[in-house]
């Protein structure tokens, strides 16, 4: 646009009168150099905080601060200047010139609190103390020009300002004529517009005592209805009083006659058209989550109940409010950001442009971006929720490059990741409430109820309204910079940090301490506004129940949990606030850490100490990551898609972010291609969510202008909405179905950009991948290494995961990755889905029961874990969960069924195949169980679904996967159940081949393969050969000091028979006593076996006559049928 404020085309501009320049100034905090601009007009300059898009946009812009040049006390160069072209510009603050807007409200105060957590960050970032803010005397500017000229200029002018040339007399020719009437021309002109800008004024002041003319009318009828309540509440005790007295009289004398106050007389005439204002003010509740969540959570810990079903009934009840909480913030976000392309006047959910957005969460690290996505109003409060915005942005950072210092364009997500990290940690203390709250139903810790919605490349963090406000601080930083401390609280909070191993801990400021802080600085501790929800609970108890839930009000909300776990030191990178160490990490430290580290102002020996422990858990993590490495690639762990890997690696104690790390340390071809695929599609997610919120911030722009029909505008052409008609404009659901067409279509083309093959695409993976996997990761990728990956359909699943895209995937697509231009063809069936994440409440008693399936069961627990697997899909149903978690469930019941009910497992087997991805890998273990069933049946069918498998798995996770030994393994072991031998051996050869190729000729799975061979070989009657395969195998693991494993016990077991075929008795004794040494470490797991392995054991000592050993075996059998 002609009139924008760029600064390599117009860095001065002159209008009526005005000089303007667009600088870069200073911070207070001298850490950033932030856009501005500077206006000289009638001898006054001002400094404006934001820079507006079009010229004619500066005169609605309020200037922070003012000073009339006269009062300018130095302009000019400063003593140590940090630019070129710097210019200093000090008066008196006394001088200052402050708009009206700002001296009323406290927040927009010069006096920043030293405590407010956005300025905390900064510091954090830097790693430089804090610094206590006191009241200015003096005000400098530090203002830096794109050129000299610019800098020469404004000094000159001020100068002019401040030292007015005396006016010489001329002689009156025509040419000064023309410049008088000129000059009045434009004076009358400038009268115009500041007439103009008054009469605006006063309009806007109009429109602000109507809205509070409005707002005072609203609150005295709500007043008043809340008289009207008390009176009627008052008048419903009366009666309920009069009851229970005629009832009393009625006992003691039945034909005394009974009279009623005139009083209540009078209240039952009312009562029906008084019970027309509760029935219309009870849809309240409908929004107060956090009220139906205390109502719930008290109910699920009543003391009095003993029966676990009642228990788990009631626990369900705080699953069903949070389910309720999750999608209703899931409509409010997805709609907020469906229109965030129309003008305000247009949207059904209008932004709040309130004053106090940082009361109820931490403000993100403030960074500096080149073309900022913002879209001004990015704050809602509404239908009970409040709900901030935040996106993906471009910044250019100075990195070293070949011992050169070079420009990088980033993706940032450093908001986004504050907020997930502000959700994070609810949850988390909402878990660990919930875990207090079942051996300690007074605890009054509370947290309020949040979720993430992440919807088109848009990051929506909703928090349901808490009962709290300015009033209600008891414990954290105030406005003013000073701290409250409440040693009753601190002691509440100190029971969370000591179950996440946190260290409660001192500060040490400029000119004070703040003594024993429980978690961060930053988290504040409210009194639960009890007048609100006393308001509630009476609304709802229309029968005047005396023990109406919740009872207990006396409660206490923690709020801004963004920084309640230490930062992350990683010293080959600079300090970053938004990277905190995971919980599951810290808990694993033997000592406590402070999650205010590297904070203290003062530092003292224990804060240095603090510190240093900090820094030694961020190194510590090097170990974790090559212990989490090995069990990888001792196929401990073997994730299928995107959301299995991050699901182990959190597990791990491990931020995904370190994902580069496990690449680089692994030799395993499947392991490296499962991390590279989840970084690529990582960053793929950062680059579209920028683009999507690009597009609609563009969007906005051009809808706008036009909606408004404004023919000064300098945008010559609607490049995005040419085809929409003004009518078309002023139609929502035509604009809004236009912008999905727009959005879908810039969506599928990014795919294809990334999957298709041309010069686009390879200047996308050369420019803009593979500098951002760089740049996240640490991780050295080639381009050209995206043609080497064979698990095409694994990273084509993960990119549709990461990006929340939904698009059917076959064969035939996945065959076309990097070998055409277009891969996805179909335009309909291109769709974006919503991600939420809410409080899964895991230690809820109903989560902790449903946990139980984990456990391997057996005959002792098999009706333990069915009712627990019922209960977890009851729990699914309540959150909505996907259809591959559901699946998930039915593959277990299927499991179950196995033993005593085929026909109901392959019936549960065939519905969670409808329910998973097709294609892909999580479809392997339900057709394991298929084809286990199927072979005792229909041999024909299930080599049909083994191929099927088969082809699963050549087109998710490639050839190079150790899936490919273990199905091989599956089928071997039934053929040789159903005694088809050669058919047996061919497969188990196949998996060892396979095994020895990805794995290595050492790696334990090789030594199961043996194992399996040995077993072969022992029902085949070939001993020797069976023996020589078992051998191997206990090499094998004691070479990798496996030699405690359950799969080494399973070897010595089958030995200790083939011993005991062959005849060598105390061999057979030997080898079994062995495998019951180990099993008895796994009691609870390998039931089963143990209690076959002593038989076993029994019979051998039988044979060899040792009657006192007989005795000895005979009694631990007995002790453990005993147990289970």
């Amino acid at each position: 646009m002609n009139n924008s404020l760029e600064p390599k085309q117009k860095p001065v501009l002159e209008l009526k009168g005005e000089m303007i320049l667009q600088v870069e100034k200073r911070s207070s905090s001298k850490m950033f150099w932030n856009k501005r601009i500077i206006i000289l007009k009638d001898g006054i300059l001002s400094y404006y905080s934001k820079v507006p898009k079009q010229l004619s946009d500066i005169s609605k812009l309020q200037p922070k601060t003012s000073v009339h040049v006269e009062n300018i006390l130095y302009i000019g160069p400063p003593e140590k200047p940090k630019k070129q072209n710097t210019l200093e510009i000090t008066f008196m603050a006394k001088d200052a010139i402050k708009p009206s807007k700002q001296k009323a409200g406290s927040n927009a105060s010069a006096n920043q609190s030293m405590i407010n957590s956005s300025y905390g960050k900064e510091l954090m970032a830097s790693q430089q103390p804090i610094v206590i803010t006191k009241k200015k005397e003096i005000i400098i500017w530090e203002v830096a020009f794109s050129k000299k000229e610019q800098f020469t200029e404004l000094v000159q002018a001020v100068d002019k300002s401040r030292h007015p040339e005396p006016v010489i007399p001329q002689k009156q020719d025509q040419s000064v004529d023309e410049d008088v009437l000129k000059k009045n021309a434009d004076q009358e002109e400038n009268e115009k517009l500041r007439e103009e800008q008054a009469r605006l004024r006063e309009e806007l002041e109009k429109e602000k005592q109507l809205k509070e003319q409005e707002k005072q009318l609203r609150i005295e009828k709500e007043n008043q209805l809340g008289q009207e309540k008390e009176q009627l509440l008052q008048q419903l005790q009366l009666l309920e009083e009069q009851k229970n007295q005629i009832s009393q009289n009625q006992s003691q004398n039945k034909s005394k006659p009974i009279q009623l106050d005139s009083s209540v007389l009078s209240v039952q005439a009312q009562k029906p058209e008084q019970l027309k204002i509760i029935k219309r003010d009870i849809s309240r509740i409908d929004n107060q989550y956090n009220y139906k969540f205390l109502q719930a959570q008290e109910i699920s810990h009543i003391k009095d109940l003993e029966n676990i079903e009642d228990l788990i009934t009631n626990s369900f009840q705080m699953h069903k409010v949070i389910a309720q909480m999750k999608k209703k913030s899931q409509s409010i976000c997805e709609q907020i950001i469906d229109e965030l392309c129309l003008p305000n006047s247009q949207k059904s959910i209008k932004p709040t442009t309130s004053q106090n957005q940082e009361q109820f969460f931490s403000k993100p690290n403030e960074q500096v971006y080149e073309e900022e996505i913002n879209f001004e109003n990015d704050f809602y409060i509404y239908d009970g929720f409040i709900i901030k915005l935040s996106f993906c942005q471009l910044k250019t950072i100075r990195v070293k490059i070949q011992q050169q210092d070079r420009n990088l364009q980033i993706y940032d997500e450093s908001a986004l990741k504050s907020f997930g990290n502000e959700f994070r940690y609810l949850s988390l203390l909402a878990d660990h409430i919930e875990a207090i709250l079942q051996d300690d139903p007074d605890y009054p810790i509370r947290v309020p109820l949040s979720s993430i919605i992440d919807y088109k490349g848009v990051r929506a963090f909703a928090l349901a309204v808490p009962p709290i406000n300015e009033k209600t601080l008891i414990q954290g930083p105030k406005q003013d910079g000073s701290y409250i401390n409440n040693t009753i609280v601190s002691q509440h909070i100190i029971q969370l940090s000591k179950i996440m191993n946190l260290k409660p801990h001192n500060m040490y400021l400029e000119s004070s301490q703040i003594s024993h802080i429980p978690l961060s600085l930053f988290v504040e501790a409210h009194n639960l506004h009890k007048e609100d929800y006393l308001e509630l609970r009476w609304l709802e108890n229309q029968d005047n129940v005396p023990d109406f839930y919740p009872q207990n009000l006396n409660l206490i909300y923690l709020s801004k949990c963004a920084d309640v776990m230490p930062m992350h030191v990683d010293e080959s990178k600079e300090l970053n606030p938004v990277h905190r160490l995971r919980p599951e990490y810290v808990r694993l430290i033997q000592n406590p850490l402070n999650c205010d580290a590297f904070l203290s102002q003062n530092p003292t020996q224990d804060s240095e100490y603090e510190d240093l422990d900090v820094s030694k858990a961020g190194q510590q993590l090097k170990i974790r990551i090559k212990q989490f490495i090995q069990k990888l690639e001792l196929l401990e762990y073997v994730p299928c898609d995107s959301l299995e890997l991050t699901e182990i690696f959190h597990k791990e104690g491990l931020n995904i972010r370190l994902i580069g790390q496990v690449c680089s340390g692994t030799n395993l071809v499947h392991i490296k291609e499962m991390c590279l695929s989840e970084m690529i599609a990582r960053v793929c997610k950062k680059v579209l969510r920028n683009n999507l919120a690009d597009l609609m911030k563009n969007l906005k722009i051009q809808i706008t202008q036009k909606f408004q029909n404004n023919t000064q505008s300098e945008i010559l052409e609607y490049s995005l909405i040419q085809e929409l008609s003004t009518q078309d404009i002023k139609d929502t659901q035509k604009l809004l179905a236009y912008q999905q067409k727009l959005l879908e279509e810039v969506g599928m083309d990014f795919i294809n950009l990334i999957l298709g093959t041309g010069k686009e695409s390879d200047m996308f993976w050369n420019q803009i991948v593979q500098k951002q996997i760089w740049y996240d990761y640490q991780y050295s990728f080639d381009a050209a290494q995206r043609y080497q990956i064979q698990g095409l359909g694994l990273l084509l699943y993960n990119i549709l995961q990461q990006c929340d895209i939904s698009y059917p995937v076959s064969p035939s697509l996945i065959s076309q990755i990097f070998r055409t231009t277009f891969p996805l063809k179909d335009k309909s069936s291109f769709k974006f889905t919503s991600n939420v994440k809410f409080y899964k409440l895991q230690s809820s008693r109903v989560s902790m029961k449903t946990k139980r399936r984990s456990l391997q069961f057996n005959n002792q627990n098999k009706e333990a874990v069915e009712q627990s697997i019922s209960w977890g899909l009851d729990l699914l149903q309540i959150q909505e969960a996907p259809g591959y978690k559901i699946a998930q469930l039915y593959v277990e019941q299927a499991e179950l069924f196995m033993l005593d009910n085929q026909e109901q497992a392959l019936n549960l087997c065939l519905e969670a195949l409808k329910l998973q991805e097709p294609y892909h890998s999580q479809q392997l273990k339900t057709h394991e169980i298929i084809v286990k069933i199927l072979l005792k049946e229909n041999i024909d069918e299930a080599l049909q679904y083994f191929e099927n498998a088969l082809s699963i798995l050549d087109t998710h996770v490639g050839p190079s996967h150790p899936f490919y030994s273990t199905i091989y393994c599956i089928m071997g072991y039934y053929f040789l159940e159903q005694g088809y031998f050669d058919d047996s051996l061919a497969l188990y050869q196949s998996s060892l081949t396979c095994s020895q190729r990805v794995l290595g000729s050492d790696h334990p799975q090789i030594a199961e393969i043996y194992t399996d061979l040995g077993l072969l070989m022992m029902k085949k009657k070939e001993l020797n050969a069976s023996n020589q395969f078992y051998e191997k195998a206990i090499s094998i693991f004691q070479k990798q000091n496996q030699y405690q494993s359950i799969q080494y016990s399973r070897t010595k077991l089958l030995q200790g028979a083939l011993f005991q075929q062959m005849n060598y008795l105390q061999q057979a004794n030997d080898a079994v006593q062995i495998a019951v040494d180990i099993l008895e470490q796994h009691e609870y797991q390998q039931i089963d076996q143990l209690i076959d392995a002593l038989k076993l054991q029994k019979q051998i000592n039988q044979q060899m006559n040792n009657i006192q050993k007989i005795e000895i075996i005979q009694q631990q059998l007995d002790s453990l049928l005993f147990r289970h």
